[in-house]
């Protein structure tokens, strides 16, 4: 297994820890935790710092609400409490991948209620976009790149994060692999692109369209929403 590289910041775990990212945002390090042992820890300790604050600050406060709480609510918690376990509402199975031609990708835990993408694919090329129904001004989609395919050269008029979930792709500034987490914006200007025989499965949030910038790929401005 390749060496994640490349990871959210501690600002953003932070943030992410605290609940101020936005869903697809959250989405994006939810699912990077889920691949990376090194953020996996680094979060634990995120949570339980903010849990001990937390209780210092709270543990009056909440004693004093527990003291008062009406008897209909009591009665209430215990009635839920109470409840049969047959009376218990069962949950179908969750899917853990999801199939792009003959390819099964498997994904981590927090995109796998997303796994019912079939006939949502665009495709340009190379390149295929399924885009998920989350209500957030950023667009979060699975982004798919065949073997030697390429994403012409272009800036960002906003942040895009991308979570590479499965293959690899390269861009001028390095190789990125399974569980990599990178941050772009206005000041890079990058072509992603994968080799010959290895296609790279990718999930991207993006705050605006990419704006092409070489050649005759300027004309692809207009519909440069297909990669939001």
């Amino acid at each position: 297994m390749s060496l994640i590289k490349h990871h959210p910041t501690t600002e953003l775990l932070q943030q992410f820890a605290n609940g101020t990212t936005s869903p697809a945002l959250s989405l994006a390090v939810s699912a990077h935790v889920d691949m990376c042992p090194h953020c996996q820890r680094a979060l634990d300790v995120i949570e339980a710092e903010l849990a001990q604050a937390w209780s210092l600050k709270e543990e009056p406060a909440l004693q004093t609400q527990e003291s008062a709480l009406p008897d209909e609510f009591s009665q209430m918690f215990d009635a839920i409490v109470a409840e049969p376990a047959e009376r218990m509402v069962e949950t179908k199975p969750v899917s853990t991948s999801i199939a792009l031609g003959d390819r099964q990708f498997i994904l981590p835990r927090a995109l796998q209620r997303f796994t019912d993408v079939k006939g949502k694919w665009l495709h340009l090329g190379k390149l295929a976009r399924a885009s998920l129904p989350l209500d957030d001004e950023a667009k979060a989609s699975f982004i798919y790149i065949e073997g030697d395919g390429q994403i012409p050269e272009h800036t960002h008029g906003g942040v895009e994060w991308t979570l590479v979930l499965d293959g690899s792709f390269s861009d001028e500034e390095g190789k990125y692999n399974a569980g990599d987490f990178i941050r772009c914006d206005g000041s890079h200007k990058h072509s992603p692109r994968t080799e010959m025989g290895e296609d790279c499965l990718c999930f991207a949030v993006v705050e605006a369209p990419l704006h092409f910038t070489s050649g005759l790929s300027r004309l692809l401005n207009p519909i440069a929403r297909f990669m939001q």
